[in-house]
């Protein structure tokens, strides 16, 4: 039999044993009534996603479509525009600009270019010069300097060069750590 509560209680009214009795088996009763439909499953008041604003199966796949069919045109370099305000560019796009510019990179810093200069007792050399192919101004000069006890240059340096090719435009110097092998390990 269900919890019966007492309605008509009065100012003065004696709580009696029975009544505690019966007051604490209806707390005892709810708990477990509670407890029980907290442990079902199997949605017991019909909820729908919809209803509580959860994605179904078919929206979540419908917004995976979209984001896919989106992020396929989004992610092509072709797609980008192409600015190109100093008309450094023959391309229209970026995919083919970028082309362009490795393909002068390279032409630029062939091999065709490139001399090594004093050779260390380990058989290297310390010093690169990278040419410009077109007139065969230097571009670039590497270095490797500050040898430790065995050997190991500690400093790259690589200094840039304007058109020039006498003008230095920048400096880069890089810190080479090595392991306990003589391996670098760290390049900063």
């Amino acid at each position: 039999m269900g919890y019966q509560g007492k309605l008509n209680w009065q100012y003065g009214d004696t709580v009696t044993e029975q009544d505690m009795n019966r007051i604490e088996s209806g707390i005892v009763e709810t708990q477990a009534r509670v407890d029980a439909h907290e442990s079902r499953k199997d949605n017991p008041h019909a909820v729908t996603p919809e209803q509580i604003g959860a994605e179904t199966p078919s929206g979540a796949q419908l917004k995976v479509d979209e984001h896919r069919n989106a992020a396929l045109s989004a992610h092509k370099a072709s797609a980008i525009a192409l600015d190109d305000i100093s008309y450094n560019f023959i391309a229209e796009n970026v995919e083919d600009a970028l082309a362009e510019l490795f393909t002068a990179f390279n032409d630029r810093l062939s091999t065709k270019n490139l001399e090594k200069f004093n050779k260390d007792r380990n058989g290297y050399y310390t010093t690169v010069e990278y040419s410009r192919a077109e007139d065969n101004s230097l571009y670039m000069r590497m270095a490797l300097s500050n040898p430790d006890a065995n050997g190991n240059y500690q400093t790259h340096t690589l200094t840039y060069y304007k058109a020039d090719g006498v003008t230095v435009d920048r400096i880069e110097q890089h810190t080479i750590s090595y392991d306990a092998d003589g391996e670098p390990f760290k390049y900063l």
